[in-house]
């Protein structure tokens, strides 16, 4: 039995050696989604400000380029917060 007990324990240090350094992995990871969604959405920005101002005669069309428009259209309006978005999209407004 007590052969048993340290054979078992050398079982959950690996585990737990396993699981510590995916821990680290995951927080690289998610850094760099972080800041692939930030990129993706400075892009999405540019080309709705490019939109709006091609459509300024055209609102039926511009606002088809409105982040937050579309955005709302989907249903997801609630879920996305501003503290979500990018510091530099918080106050990005069309011109």
């Amino acid at each position: 039995m007590l052969d048993n007990i340290i054979t078992l324990a050398d079982h959950f240090k690996q585990a737990d050696v396993i699981q510590e350094a995916q821990k680290g992995d995951r927080k690289t990871l998610t850094a760099d989604a972080l800041q692939e969604f930030n990129d993706i959405y400075d892009t999405i920005i540019s080309i709705c400000r490019i939109a709006a101002k091609f459509y300024a005669d055209k609102p039926h069309i511009k606002d088809q380029f409105v982040y937050t428009k579309v955005v709302k259209n989907q249903g997801q309006m609630q879920a996305v917060q501003e503290s979500a978005m990018p510091v530099n999209a918080q106050a990005a407004p069309l011109q």
